[in-house]
Order: structure tokens, then sequence, then C-alpha cells
């Protein structure tokens, strides 16, 4: 029997061409282990700053879509736009809140943008004032977390505490 799938997701893997409003097609043998269940988002190398590949489970955007149409909205909107348009790059993640299930190893990321709007639960899209929005990234550069935070007062591309210890060092 065929696995239900989530309102709003498509039922076939990542290859197939019903994801474009998604992502990008990830069949290749870049994304991780070669696995044809992961969605492909544009983001920039915070090493060279050239474009490559970020990526979020199919388990992942699955569990999204059951939490409704605005946040399968803020995935493909917002965590494309974090990724594609950072206004600052964090690498070594300390917070626990910001961490993965075991820990965050020194090369994790946290990708800091200013997306203009966000989505609400009630379908209404607003300005997103005195808000950055954050993507983390695992050293297989798939995001595993994402979220709205207060600005900085200081620094209104970056979340409070970026210059605390939260994270090691800015490297964009």
């Amino acid at each position: 029997m065929a696995e239900k799938q989530p309102k709003g997701l498509d039922s076939k893997p990542c290859n197939s061409n019903n994801l474009q409003s998604m992502g990008q097609d990830c069949s290749s043998p870049d994304s991780p282990a070669g696995s044809h269940y992961f969605y492909g988002f544009s983001a920039v190398n915070p090493i060279d700053g050239k474009p490559h590949t970020v990526y979020v489970s199919h388990d992942r955007a699955r569990w999204v879509a059951t939490r409704g149409k605005y946040a399968i909205l803020e995935m493909r909107d917002t965590v494309a736009h974090a990724l594609s348009n950072p206004k600052a790059i964090f690498e070594g993640i300390r917070w626990e809140q910001d961490s993965g299930p075991n820990g965050a190893p020194d090369d994790w990321l946290c990708y800091s943008s200013r997306p203009p709007t966000r989505h609400y639960d009630n379908g209404a899209r607003a300005p997103a004032h005195d808000r950055v929005f954050l993507v983390f990234v695992n050293f297989a550069k798939v995001a595993y977390a994402w979220r709205w935070e207060p600005c900085d007062p200081y620094d209104d591309n970056c979340p409070i505490g970026h210059q605390g210890g939260r994270f090691d060092k800015r490297v964009l």
C-alpha cells in the first residue's frame, strides 16, 4: 500500500519533475549519499561566494507539510531566499538550541538573511520588521532547521548573540 503524502508535497521522489516549485531536481550524484529524497536549493558557498546546493531531506519536507501551507511556503520561499541572499554566514554553531540532535561540529553553518516578508499561518504575508531568518546547515550541506529571530540591535543583518559566543566566526 502506498504511503499517503501530506497535502502540499508531491508524492514522487525528488528526481521527478513535479517539484519545480519546491527547489531543484536533486537526482545529481552530488546530493547527500546520492539520495533521490532531497530537495535542493541554490545557496552561496561561504568559501568562494559561488553558488552551490544546500539540501532539505524528504522527511523534513514532509514534516513541514504537516504544519500547513504557511510552513510549505516558508520552506519554498524563505529558506530559498536565505540561502541565496544571505546577509551573514556564521561557522561553528555553539548554542545548544541551534545545533542538531547530536551537537554541531565546528564546520556547521548558519545563514542569516532579511527576507522582505514572512508567511503567517492564516495565509497572510507581512513585512518582517526587526527579524532575521536563520537557516542551519550541517557538514553534508543539509539544512536541518530554520526559524525567525529578533535582529541584533547593533547589526540588523544578524541574530542576537552573534558576537557573544553563539558562533565561532563570521565567514560572510
